[in-house]
């Protein structure tokens, strides 16, 4: 009987689509509207090339709980408890009672490893006398260690307290090898918690150290799983997240090899989307971002070096991905939460050369569509839950266009916060969404027809759509919003304008 497939799945967080260098090759220079980054990704390319290279994954909700919840859940946010960033002044957290990816994989007999970042609880208002971790209750730690007093006026402790979450075996939906740092790690300094939620610290770089972990895990060189069962392995790597404001942010070496001002004496070779004005504080940040990204691209090689010296690649669907984008200066923007194709795209590579192969594909892959997508492929499909909202897109990667599964016509994006709301969906040439305001107004927020326009800095009215397309645009938010399960669908928020009732939900 042929073993199951192991799964590797490599996430750095705030990965943006364009920051990968195969884009500038003849086979992939049209896949993508506008230019491509000018980074270095020798170990990416060489993936791609042997891949299924989606060129329209979508983040959904551009924001790292969000998109993680989707993830591992199959669910959009309504439905699987995380529609914000988890820290300690909201209440988001990834429901305890929902089968999630890794419980499915460990019924099925699977080891189930987890490394780096995983901000999908809500941490507990406590933290140790650095300010560096939470605690699990208002007394000790994990390790019986005494809480110490905390000035929480300081601004870097309330931070730390902020985010910092510690995850108790119960909430880690069966995972059995943990080594996690909760929501970000301190470069070159990593203080991780490990399965027994022991704290340790590593002095090197968070996705060098990620890497060590995830190599040793592969190798098995210190009985980290059981040999005879297949694994999954999720490396969720912190950078290339800000902060990326000096060289100790980021993988020195490669800023010296490749984006020092000596390698390139012109910020705008850099700088390269002409969506990004001159004054944009990009120009500050820019070479710490990609020498990140060049940093991941050489422990991701390490990790795909490892599967083929252990046997282990050929068996293997590795992923690379991440949760969501990075603006870096367009439209004199940073970071996330947008709808700009820069924050909501987002990369999305699976090898595995027993079923799946080499082409470039445009399937709009959302956040819930993941896991089933991922148990599709691995010949789980009798084991995937009946109430997620994501689709098993594995046929298509599989068959491609003799596929019979309807690839989706837009898809949905989502930001939630109460002093601003924005739904939408993005079809293959236009961005389409709306705002309502603290006061409950209906704003025109972001419309974009993305062929005509590439770069997004034409922001359309209405009335520059035709009749037919502006409701087709209206039909299709409905049915995302509805499918979701959305607040705006249960409370018809805008009803005279959204078409909710046109599509009937399976």
């Amino acid at each position: 009987m042929m073993k199951k497939p192991n799964i590797v799945y490599v996430f750095p967080d705030q990965y943006r689509i364009h920051a990968m260098g195969f884009w500038r090759k003849p086979e992939y220079r049209d896949a993508l509207r506008g230019v491509s980054d000018p980074v270095h990704t020798p170990n990416l390319d060489k993936f791609a090339d042997e891949s299924i290279v989606l060129t329209q994954a979508v983040s959904t909700c551009p924001l790292c709980s969000p998109y993680r919840g989707m993830l591992f859940s199959g669910r959009y946010p309504e439905q699987n408890g995380v529609k914000h960033n988890c820290n300690n002044m909201r209440t988001d957290s990834l429901r305890e009672d929902i089968t999630c990816l890794t419980d499915v994989l460990a019924d099925e007999g699977y080891n189930v490893g987890y490394i780096g970042k995983w901000h999908l609880d809500m941490p507990v208002p406590n933290c140790d006398a650095k300010g560096n971790y939470m605690v699990e209750n208002g007394t000790h730690f994990p390790d019986g260690s005494k809480l110490g007093d905390v000035d929480l006026t300081d601004s870097a402790n309330l931070y730390h307290c902020c985010w910092k979450a510690v995850t108790p075996e119960s909430r880690r939906h069966r995972i059995d090898y943990w080594h996690n740092y909760g929501v970000n790690d301190w470069r070159q300094t990593t203080q991780y918690r490990d399965t027994d939620n022991k704290r340790y610290t590593v002095n090197k770089w968070a996705a060098a150290a990620d890497g060590d972990l995830a190599v040793s895990y592969i190798h098995n060189d210190q009985g980290q799983r059981n040999e005879d069962n297949p694994f999954f392995l999720c490396v969720g790597i912190n950078p290339p997240h800000n902060p990326y404001t000096e060289k100790e942010h980021t993988d020195m070496e490669m800023f010296d090899k490749y984006y020092s001002e000596e390698r390139v004496p012109d910020i705008w070779h850099l700088l390269n989307r002409p969506n990004v004005p001159e004054n944009a504080e990009a120009i500050n940040f820019v070479r710490y971002y990609f020498s990140s990204v060049t940093g991941i691209d050489r422990q991701f090689g390490r990790i795909i070096e490892a599967l083929e010296s252990k046997g282990e690649l050929e068996n293997t669907i590795v992923v690379f991905s991440s949760d969501h984008g990075e603006m870096m200066g367009g439209h004199n923007l940073g970071a996330k939460n947008l709808p700009h194709e820069e924050s909501y795209l987002i990369p999305f590579i699976l090898r595995y050369p027993r079923a799946v192969s080499h082409r470039l594909e445009d399937l709009k892959m959302a956040g819930p569509d993941v896991m089933p997508t991922l148990l599709g492929l691995a010949g789980l499909k009798e084991s995937i839950p009946m109430d997620l909202d994501g689709t098993d897109y594995s046929e298509i990667f599989i068959k491609g266009e003799e596929a019979k599964i309807e690839k989706p016509k837009s898809s949905l994006y989502i930001y939630d916060y109460p002093e601003c709301q924005r739904k939408g969906v993005r079809t293959d040439r236009y961005t389409f969404v709306i705002e309502r305001d603290e006061q409950g107004n209906m704003n025109k927020s972001y419309i974009f027809d993305n062929e005509a326009d590439p770069y997004q800095m034409n922001n359309l009215d209405f009335e520059d759509l035709s009749h037919e397309t502006l409701e087709f645009l209206k039909k299709e938010l409905g049915y995302w919003l509805q499918k979701a399960g959305d607040q705006w669908y249960q409370d018809r928020v805008f009803e005279d304008f959204i078409n909710y009732e046109s599509v009937e939900i399976s």
